[in-house]
This record gives C-alpha cells, sequence and structure tokens, in this order.
C-alpha cells in the first residue's frame, strides 16, 4: 500500500515525467510485439512455403505488397531485424528517460530537504552531530532512489508482459489459457 501512496505521489508531482515514461515504455512494447509478429513469415516461409500462410502471414504479406516490398525471404528477415534494432533502440531510450526520471525525483528531494534544513533553527544543528545528520540523509536519499528504480522497472516489466501476453492471446488463445495455466501450476 505504501508503494502505490508513493507512486502516486511521484505521478502528481511529475505528470510529464510520469505520462513520458509511460508511452515510451509503451511504444518499447508495441515494437517488441511487431518484432514477434514478423517472426510468423518467417517460420511461414520454412515450414509451408506460400502454399499454407497463416492469418498473420496473411495480413503482413498484404501490407507488405500495399507498400511495395517484394515477398521474399530477405525481405522478411529484413523486416524482423529492423523491428529489433527499433526495439533495441527504443529500450536504451526508454531506460535512459527512467534513469532520468529516477534522478530528476531525487534531485527534486534532496531540494526540499536542503531547504528544510536551511529554515530548521540552529538548535536544531548543535543538538546532533553534522556527520550523523549526513549520512543519514545520503543514506535515505540512496533508498528512495533504489526504490523509485525498482517501482519503474517494476511499472515496466508489467506494460511489457500485458502487451506480450495479447500477442499470445492473438496469435491462439487456447495455447495462451493453457500456457498460463501450466505457468500457475509449476
Amino acid at each position: 500500500m505504501k508503494a502505490l501512496r508513493f507512486s502516486l505521489e511521484i505521478a502528481k508531482k511529475f505528470p510529464s515525467l510520469v505520462l513520458g515514461n509511460t508511452v515510451l515504455l509503451l511504444v518499447e512494447s508495441l515494437i517488441g510485439m511487431a518484432a514477434i509478429v514478423a517472426i510468423a513469415p518467417i517460420i511461414d516461409f520454412f515450414f509451408s512455403g506460400q502454399q499454407q500462410a497463416s492469418l498473420i502471414t496473411g495480413r503482413l504479406t498484404a501490407a507488405m505488397k500495399a507498400i511495395g516490398l517484394p515477398l521474399t525471404l530477405g525481405t522478411f528477415l529484413a523486416v524482423f531485424f529492423l523491428l529489433q534494432l527499433l526495439k533495441s533502440g527504443a529500450g536504451i531510450v526508454a531506460r535512459y528517460a527512467l534513469l532520468r526520471m529516477r534522478f530528476l525525483i531525487l534531485r527534486a528531494l534532496i531540494l526540499d530537504t536542503v531547504q528544510a534544513f536551511f529554515s530548521a533553527r540552529w538548535q536544531f544543528f548543535t543538538e546532533h552531530k553534522q556527520g550523523t545528520l549526513l549520512n543519514t540523509l545520503l543514506h535515505e536519499m540512496e533508498a528512495v532512489g533504489g526504490s523509485i528504480w525498482v517501482m519503474t522497472l517494476l511499472f515496466a516489466s508489467t506494460i511489457q508482459v500485458i502487451c506480450y501476453l495479447v500477442v499470445a492471446f492473438v496469435i491462439s488463445w487456447q495455447v495462451a489459457l493453457v500456457s498460463l495455466g501450466a505457468a500457475v501450476l509449476f
């Protein structure tokens, strides 16, 4: 409950950062989904040739024909590798944005804490050892930074799992249900 409350507080304080990172993670997941789907024509090409293509392959070949791309194994492989490169690039950008968000939030927290120190009375500083205060502050800020990082990675992983489950259910909802059932059991 505390983590959810903290996440909501961060989202209220930094809505543009949270929204921007969410969009980046969704784009990364969508590109990953497209890369998974792009494997279907390659598999169909190897196993069944051009005779009995799957529904996904049919839709992808129709889209490739509309664009004007030739329907060859090389084109299918090029599309797959291009999508993998885009996914990797989007992943790098998303991780950079998540780290940037972490340090911007830490910066705001540290500035608020320093502001509170400057507005404290002199008696507060004379009653406590300065080294203890500084070490406690640094330790707590590092703990907060680590928790922000873990929560953002959890959020990113949740979005990716949802997107990949959508792909699995679109490809075959029966196999996806059996797989999920087996995963729960084992």
